[in-house]
């Protein structure tokens, strides 16, 4: 899901105007990331068998 997020949010329409551009806007947006959205996930499946 984060690497979806970084293609719809970042790479699909960023404008790079070079490599190291691109990776100063790839580190802020991970740094943004971490800081605002990171949260550790909670699992919910049991380990019991699905029912079919």
């Amino acid at each position: 899901m984060w690497f979806r997020a970084l293609v719809r949010r970042l790479l699909r329409h960023g404008d790079f105007a070079s490599a190291a551009d691109l990776e100063a806007q790839l580190a802020a947006f991970i740094a943004t990331c971490n800081r605002l959205h990171a949260h550790p996930y909670r699992w919910t499946y049991t380990g019991d068998p699905l029912a079919a």
